[in-house]
């Protein structure tokens, strides 16, 4: 992905002010803007491991999503009563749609809508076609709802399409970086430092605060990008990543699905995390082991 070009700063603060000027009026959202100062949010997907775990996510940034299956709803009743906040995630607008009847019917209130279209055969070629157009039917939908709206396009389809990053921002209230390609070297396997990693995070930052300062920013992390053998990362690794990014992102979302260990691992994280009293550098130790070269 490219970077962006520098912008004089007289340059840069006018384009944001005419952006925040000009963003499209909805119903106000139960979102806070971006700050810095607030503890950075941890998020993962629920399961049948991580059912537990989730009641004790419960502080302001923090939350888990799942897509809605059979007793879906009253897990997020179930949840929602216990002060966590659910994400229920779809990746077209039919689905969310039924979505929203499901949650309706059950009398379920999420507190995010997330919709996060890829380039597969769940997301009709239509919504990417005209992916800025279904980004804004989705808010539409989801303010209908009483929702906030989170937006994670696949990165594939955003390398390709970085004019949609300001584009759409203006209709998302969270936007969910997929960080995977920023991670790890495809072809190499070699892992990014905590410094490259950041980075990259930041140049899409930067794109998505373009179209949206108020825009809030979620940060995938995959324990095992691309579910290959080897491609683990340690829970410490993981936690160097997620501090280098703490003061640009709210949350990280945890990815667990492929890994070895993909619960034990988050619990990890998350203690490591939470915990005062850990201390992990934000740069890799001169005592790392050696990166993985092989495929």
């Amino acid at each position: 992905m490219r970077t962006n070009r520098a912008f004089p700063l007289c340059l840069m603060t006018a384009a944001l002010a005419l952006a925040a000027a000009t963003l499209p009026s909805f119903a106000a959202s139960p979102v806070a803007p971006l700050n810095a100062k607030k503890e950075l949010g941890i998020g993962f997907g629920l399961g049948r491991e991580t059912g537990d775990l989730a009641r004790s996510m419960t502080r302001e940034n923090d939350f888990v999503d799942l897509m809605l299956g059979k007793n879906g709803a009253e897990t997020v009743k179930e949840l929602s009563a216990q002060r966590v906040k659910v994400s229920c995630v779809f990746l077209s607008l039919d689905q969310m749609q039924d979505t929203i009847a499901t949650l309706k019917n059950a009398a379920a209130k999420c507190a995010y809508l997330a919709y996060d279209p890829e380039q597969n055969q769940r997301t009709p070629r239509a919504e990417l076609d005209d992916f800025v157009g279904s980004v804004k039917r989705a808010k539409e939908l989801a303010a209908a709802y009483g929702a906030a709206l989170v937006v994670g396009p696949g990165m594939r389809f955003m390398a390709s399409h970085e004019d949609y990053y300001a584009k759409a921002a203006p209709y998302a209230d969270v936007w969910l970086i997929q960080s995977q390609r920023f991670q790890i070297d495809r072809d190499t396997s070699i892992h990014a430092t905590p410094e490259e990693y950041r980075k990259n995070v930041q140049s899409v930052v930067n794109l998505v605060h373009q179209g949206n300062p108020q825009t809030r920013i979620w940060v995938q992390i995959i324990i095992c990008p691309g579910a290959r053998e080897g491609n683990d990362f340690p829970a410490e690794e993981i936690v160097r990543l997620a501090r280098a990014i703490e003061d640009i992102v709210d949350a990280v979302r945890i990815y667990t699905a492929g890994a070895a260990k993909g619960t034990e691992t988050l619990k990890d994280i998350i203690r490591l995390l939470r915990e005062p009293s850990s201390k992990i550098a934000t740069s890799e130790p001169s005592s790392a082991p050696e990166r993985p070269t092989g495929p």
